[in-house]
């Protein structure tokens, strides 16, 4: 048998207890000691001012105006803006124990003037005084939360894979500024939400209340502002500006200023806002619209169900965000728990929200009861039965009767939220029923159910369970404590607010991985290609797969091939290919280009010969070189490539090498390139360098120029087709007696021109060209550049 004990019911009455006059001055006595008068100013900056228009601070207990507020314009939106940009990196930079400490002494002046602010809740925003002083509590206690929390704003340290790495996550304050637009129906407890975490991480914040409950605002703004400005910081740092959403709001909203916006308000608004800040990627905490249930279980203590359902769906006269809205029965207790409650209806007492034993006030203005009494009439339509209430309350203020409505789940309007104390009552003949109808609607704020069965407490509160933000269990779905995340999903929007983990959302946060070895290994076990002589591994693709960049004659008139250095992992400082007298057409120096690429080298070949060929090698070829070596056409296909490796491969120290003739272009390179390009190998002497520099004494002034080691690599036969013995010798002596690093190497068995000459099928040759990369070059190079 279903027993409700009497003792928790409330007299009923159908006029308000209280009928209000217009406040007289000795009635503002309380409000002037939370910084109110008749006439205020409604924007705040470090100081208080206001140029928009008048907004009107109305008693919903009997529609008097309380007092008034000359809210804030476009002009004094951009004012508050540039006030907080100043004021942003003093906050920022404040380590966040000390930000604690003042947000700490936040919480103190909350709780020395509680009773006068649940007051003013009461006042001008309707609900009863023991809500309104639990609405101030919570600002407290998410103060109290956030000083505990500016300790403990830590990353988490995470094992890497790599050797020598410490990888960690790193909080921060935001780059812009948090931006907070709330309801009238809790205008101090979510401003603290919101405040009271961003504060502790650092950020600036605006705050645009809603503009029936701009007293509330600017009593909570001061109480904050005093703090800060006790401690010596700019008030600005918690900037406030009542006026209308439309203007001031929607500035709010589109200003990329504003990193973060946290909005309390309907599902219509909230859309509109997150696709603003979505467009611009802006951050959201969005707390929208909730159209709760409550499941009632055959075995649940229904006593205690009963009290919970008259709390969550008349307590501030249904305009929680978490008012019951949709109640469950299980059809083996439909129609006695109905008849409890219409009793328990009857008796909750309407009034002023000041009077004790009032449980519920008005609605917050006269909108409020054109909504109620228009939805109870699209309840009758659709096939809904009062049970009781349904009528408006005679008399000046917005009072309306708390009403119960049976009705079928599949009415439309069950679908929908309507903001006052209406409560529709539905059978279920299961929990999967009862379940599958709490999910059954666009919103997903609370839930909650009474059962006493501990496998239906878990189905309630898995993945097959409700799909709400809050799932609680024998209690209503009202009355969140500021230690958990409050927010919820589908149409309630998205983000959380208060407690948890939600101060993340006000921090920017960075993976930050710091290498403290001498190595530079990538992630996820890729496999480098190591060199045979070589344990350690160093690039992730070779370069030999991919064909060289070539700059010359035959290349300018169509696009040119170029590295794909996206994918190429360079390991080394690039070359610069010069070829000998043939061009391009060499092939020893297309593989040369691929050792270089094998070993993390990139290579860019230069055609130096214009397709000009030498046929003969006579006595004109000295005039040949010189006439080409000074040609416009071949130096501007020599700065093309400069150019590429400076603009396109972004690097400013080269190395060339190059056979023959090509590799005095590199010394002149050497010489002409004021840069740290200078760099140079030469892969064979020119026995005619005397001639391009007319005169042996030339040899030293061409020393003087080049500023980079040389490494000359001599063929055996040279010294029959230089015709001038010693040349090289000569330059190796020059460069010696100025102090630069120079080497020869001698390869007896080679050829004159090592490509056009040397049998590369025949192994002591082939062995000369393997000595001459792996023992003489390579060795050089890496000592010059290492990989």
């Amino acid at each position: 048998m279903l027993s409700i004990s009497r003792r928790h019911a409330i007299q009923y009455v159908h006029r308000p207890a209280t009928s209000f006059k217009r406040y007289s001055s000795q009635k503002f006595s309380f409000l002037r000691q939370l910084g109110i008068e008749e006439e205020n100013c409604g924007v705040y900056d470090g100081g208080w001012f206001g140029n928009g228009p008048i907004l009107k601070s109305v008693n919903p207990t009997d529609n008097t105006t309380i007092a008034s507020v000359r809210g804030g314009n476009q002009n004094d939106y951009e004012k508050v803006i540039g006030a907080m940009d100043s004021a942003k990196s003093s906050w920022t930079q404040t380590p966040a124990p000390l930000r604690g400490e003042v947000v700490r002494q936040i919480g103190d002046e909350l709780r020395q003037n509680k009773s006068l602010l649940g007051k003013l809740i009461s006042l001008e925003m309707g609900k009863i005084h023991v809500e309104a002083l639990g609405e101030v509590q919570e600002a407290i206690d998410i103060c109290d939360f956030a000083v505990g929390l500016s300790r403990a704003l830590n990353g988490s340290i995470i094992p890497s894979e790599r050797p020598g790495h410490f990888m960690m996550e790193r909080y921060n304050p935001l780059k812009g500024h948090v931006g907070i637009i709330t309801a009238f129906n809790f205008p101090c407890a979510v401003l603290f939400w919101n405040a009271a975490l961003s504060l502790v991480c650092g950020n600036t914040h605006i705050w645009k209340p809603s503009e029936s409950l701009s007293l509330t605002s600017i009593a909570c703004n001061k109480i904050i502002t005093r703090a800060l400005e006790r401690n010596g910081f700019p008030g600005a740092i918690s900037s406030l500006i009542c006026g209308e959403g439309a203007t001031i709001g929607e500035a709010l909203v589109q200003d990329k200023r504003v990193e973060l916006v946290s909005f309390t308000g309907s599902t219509k608004v909230g859309r509109h806002v997150n696709q603003v800040l979505a467009s611009r990627f802006g951050k959201s905490i969005l707390e929208l619209g909730g159209n709760n249930a409550m499941i009632v279980h055959k075995d649940a203590d229904l006593e205690m169900a009963l009290r919970a359902t008259l709390f969550s769906a008349v307590g501030t006269a249904g305009q929680r965000c978490t008012s019951l809205r949709r109640l469950y029965l299980h059809s083996d207790i439909y129609e006695q728990f109905l008849q409890r409650l219409v009793s328990a209806y009857k008796n909750v007492r309407v009034g002023s929200p000041l009077k004790d034993g009032v449980l519920c006030g008005p609605l917050h203005n006269k909108e409020a009861v054109k909504k109620y009494l228009e939805g109870v009439e699209t309840i009758k339509k659709q096939g809904g039965k009062v049970l009781t209430g349904g009528k408006r309350v005679e008399g000046d203020g917005n009072f309306v009767e708390p009403t119960v409505v049976a009705i079928s789940h599949d009415a439309p309007i069950v679908q929908q939220e309507i903001f006052a104390p209406i409560l529709y009552v539905m059978s279920v003949n299961s929990l999967g029923e009862a379940i599958e109808r709490n999910n059954d609607v666009p919103q997903g704020l609370s839930s909650s159910l009474f059962t006493a069965k501990q496998a239906a407490i878990f189905k309630w509160t898995g993945p097959d369970g409700s799909d709400c933000g809050i799932v609680n269990v024998n209690i209503g779905p009202s009355g969140a404590e500021i230690g958990g995340a409050f927010g919820g999903e589908k149409d309630t929007g998205g983000g959380r607010e208060s407690g948890s983990d939600v101060w993340k959302q006000y921090m920017r946060r960075s993976t930050c991985t710091i290498n403290h070895s001498d190595d530079l290994p990538l992630a996820q076990g890729i496999d480098f290609k190591s060199l045979k002589e070589k344990k350690r591994l160093e690039f992730d693709e070779l370069l030999p797969s991919i064909k060289p960049p070539c700059y010359g004659p035959e290349y300018r008139n169509r696009v040119r091939e170029k590295h794909d250095q996206t994918s190429i992992y360079v390991t080394g400082p690039p070359f610069i290919a010069l070829p000998e007298i043939f061009g391009l057409e060499s092939g020893r120096i297309r593989t040369d280009a691929d050792r270089l690429g094998e070993l993390g080298y990139a290579v860019v070949l230069v055609d130096l010969t214009d397709g000009d060929y030498v046929k003969e090698v006579d006595d004109t070829l000295p005039t040949w070189i010189r006439k080409h070596l000074w040609d416009s056409t071949i130096i501007r296909h020599l700065q093309d490539a400069i150019d590429y490796m400076k603009g396109e491969v972004h690097v400013e120290r080269m190395m060339s090498y190059g056979y023959c003739w090509g590799a005095w272009v590199g010394s002149h390179l050497s010489a002409m390139e004021n840069t740290p390009i200078l760099g140079h190998v030469s892969f064979h002497p020119s026995w005619i360098v005397e001639n391009i520099l007319n005169g042996e004494g030339a040899v030293n002034e061409l020393a003087k120029t080049i500023r980079a080691p040389q490494l000359l690599l001599s063929a055996g036969d040279d010294p029959d087709f230089i015709q001038r013995d010693g040349s090289v010798h000569k330059i190796l002596i020059a460069l010696g007696t100025i102090g630069q690093y120079c080497d020869v190497h001698d390869y007896p068995t080679m050829k004159h021109g090592w490509v056009t000459r040397g049998d590369l099928s025949d192994p002591d040759t082939h062995d000369a060209v393997f000595r001459a990369w792996h023992e003489d070059a390579l060795p050089f190079i890496k000592e010059l550049c290492p990989v």
